[in-house]
């Protein structure tokens, strides 16, 4: 009896549904895998916290605290110098001058050392300047695929959680001179990249952030070995959904007209296995303090 145990046991399925010879002999053996790859990570994408996708344990950040030191900076150069040589590596990172209106990124900096390279030359005013370095911008985990909340990261001083937001809603928050400064609290964060994010305000103190997340669980094989070509998704027999989808999408290749009847039937399945998800976590009313519920009165 088949089961949907593994990609080799999916790709058998989908092969023998969308009429396709068997496993090293099917002429869309290839097409088939990569379409129940494609579902794979489909399913997980889907706007829903699948709880068997959770990373465990979630992802962590922990920020470098702001920095300052003096600088000297020369008209049309991007090479500088440290008044202090800095015990760490600040590459990466920004840095602006008291009396300018430029952050700079630093592009190269080795630790304790006081030579620095910025990522374009310096406009301002040859001199020596008492300067800001911060870093605002951090990568997740490499097997970051989406966030589960917009109540994105969590201080471990179990202090306001940090929300998730548009870059460009960001971007219009400092984007004045006087808003040039770091906390110990950030407000808000937003994606910079697939798997990179900016806070604002930066972090004037070194300071932990758990987050949750969807991870991607990598490629399956189709080598029918449980430790490579096992999805990930639960209970193991919701997994057809992935045989679903492939099927649908191999048959639209095909002109075959019953291409809709499997993908109509993928739709169908994720709304069981959100409903199945939804009965372990029932939904409860929860009202913030200091927060009042209003009804018809």
């Amino acid at each position: 009896m088949l089961n949907y145990d593994t990609g080799l046991d999916i790709l058998r399925n989908v092969l023998s549904r969308a009429d396709e010879l068997e496993i090293g002999v099917a002429e869309r053996e290839e097409e088939a895998k990569a379409y129940i790859q494609a579902a794979y990570i489909s399913v997980l994408s889907e706007g829903y916290p699948w709880p068997f996708a959770r990373k465990d344990p979630p992802g962590v950040i922990t920020t470098n605290r702001e920095r300052t030191n003096t600088a000297t900076f020369t008209n049309g150069l991007n090479t500088f110098t440290f008044g202090t040589a800095p015990d760490a590596s600040l590459a990466t990172r920004k840095i602006f001058a008291e009396t300018d209106e430029v952050v700079y990124r630093i592009q190269s900096h080795l630790i304790s050392t006081t030579a620095g390279v910025l990522d374009s030359v310096y406009l301002g005013v040859s001199g020596t300047y008492n300067v800001h370095i911060f870093q605002d911008e951090y990568s997740l985990a490499t097997d970051f695929l989406r966030p589960i909340t917009h109540k994105f990261l969590r201080p471990a001083d179990s202090r306001e959680m940090v929300e998730l937001i548009g870059i460009d809603e960001m971007e219009g928050m400092f984007g004045r001179r006087l808003q040039w400064s770091g906390t110990d609290n950030p407000r808000y964060c937003a994606f910079i990249g697939n798997s990179k994010i900016k806070i604002w305000p930066w972090t004037t103190s070194s300071k932990r952030f758990e987050y949750k997340y969807i991870f991607h669980p990598g490629v399956l094989d189709f080598t029918g070995v449980a430790a490579t070509d096992t999805p990930i998704i639960q209970p193991a027999e919701d997994r057809v959904v992935l045989s679903l989808m492939a099927v649908g999408n191999l048959l639209v290749d095909k002109n075959d007209d019953r291409a809709s009847l499997f993908l109509d039937a993928a739709v169908a399945k994720i709304s069981a296995m959100k409903r199945l998800q939804q009965t372990k976590s029932r939904a409860r009313f929860w009202v913030a303090s200091n927060n009042n519920v209003s009804t018809v009165r």
